[in-house]
C-alpha cells in the first residue's frame, strides 16, 4: 500500500544523510547514522514497493559501511567514503524520482536549531528525544499534533508547526490545570491557562521559563498578520516539547 507521508521522508532522509550538504564535511557525518537511515529507506522503499532494484543496492552499500566501519573506534566516513555515499545518493534520489513520475521527491529544510534525524522519528509518530520517555505517557491526539508539527517543520511549513505545536501543548495544559487546582478547566483558553498557571507557588521554574515564552506567543500567533519563519517556528516546537516533559513529568512521578 502506498504511503504518501513515507515517500516524502525518503527523499528527506536520504538528503539529510548527504555528506556534500553537511555543515562540517568529515565531522558529522557517521557510520551509524549513515547505516540506519539506509536501511529504514531500503525498508520504505520495499513497503511501498518502488523498484527493488533500488532498495536491494541500497541495502548493499548499507551492509559494507557497516563492515568496514563496525570494527574501528572512529566511526566518521573517510574523505573517499563521503565522496562515494553522496554521489550514490544523489542517484538514489534521482531514481527514485523517476520511479515516481509524477510523485515530487521534497527535500528538508536546511539545518536549523533542531536535530533532524529526530524530527524524522517524531514525524512518524516513534518515541524521540524531543520528548524523552512522556512520549508514549501523552495521549493520541497530542502525539498527533506533534507528529504533524514536526512534518510541517520538515516541509518548511513554519506557522502551520508553530499553530499546531500550541495546539498540542494547550491539550496538554488543561490537564496539567486540573492536577494542579483540581478545578474544571470550563472555557479558559491557552493565554488564560498558563496566566493561572504562573501564579501556582510550587510550580517548577523550568516550567516557568517555557511559559513565559509561550504566554507571548500564544497571542501574536493568533493574529492575522504573523508568520513564523524557521528559527521562530523552531523554538516555539523547541519550547513545547520542553514543557511537556515537564508536565507529564511531573504528572507521572505524582502517580508514582
Amino acid at each position: 500500500m502506498f504511503r504518501a507521508e513515507e515517500i516524502f521522508q525518503i527523499g528527506c532522509r536520504l538528503s539529510s544523510i548527504d555528506p556534500s550538504k553537511q555543515p562540517v564535511v568529515g565531522k558529522t557525518t557517521r557510520d551509524e547514522s549513515i547505516v540506519n537511515s539506509l536501511y529504514w529507506v531500503r525498508d520504505a522503499l520495499n513497503r511501498n514497493e518502488i523498484n527493488r532494484d533500488i532498495a536491494s543496492s541500497i541495502s548493499d552499500y548499507a551492509s559494507r559501511i557497516n563492515s568496514k566501519y563496525s570494527m574501528k573506534p572512529s566511526s566518521i566516513l573517510d574523505y573517499s567514503d563521503q565522496q562515494e555515499t553522496s554521489m550514490k545518493i544523489k542517484l538514489w534520489l534521482v531514481l527514485v524520482e523517476k520511479e515516481l513520475k509524477q510523485r515530487r521527491i521534497l527535500e528538508p529544510a536546511k539545518m536549523g536549531i533542531l536535530n533532524q534525524e529526530q524530527l524524522y522519528e517524531t514525524s512518524s509518530r516513534m518515541a524521540n528525544e524531543f520528548f524523552n520517555n512522556v512520549w508514549w505517557g501523552m495521549s493520541e491526539i497530542e502525539r498527533e499534533d506533534f507528529a504533524e508539527a514536526a512534518r510541517c517543520l520538515l516541509a518548511q511549513s513554519w506557522t502551520a508547526a508553530a499553530m499546531i505545536s500550541l495546539r498540542g501543548l494547550e491539550s496538554i495544559l488543561r490537564k496539567y490545570y486540573t492536577f494542579k487546582t483540581k478545578n474544571e478547566v470550563g472555557r479558559k483558553g491557552m493565554y488564560t491557562l498558563i496566566d493561572e498557571l504562573q501564579q501556582i507557588e510550587d510550580i517548577s521554574k523550568t516550567l516557568l521559563g517555557y511559559l513565559n515564552y509561550l504566554r507571548g506567543i500564544r497571542n501574536m500567533a493568533e493574529h492575522p498578520d504573523r508568520i513564523f519563519h524557521q528559527i521562530g517556528a523552531e523554538t516555539v516546537f523547541t519550547q513545547v516539547a520542553g514543557a511537556a516533559r515537564e508536565i507529564y513529568a511531573e504528572m507521572k512521578a505524582a502517580s508514582a
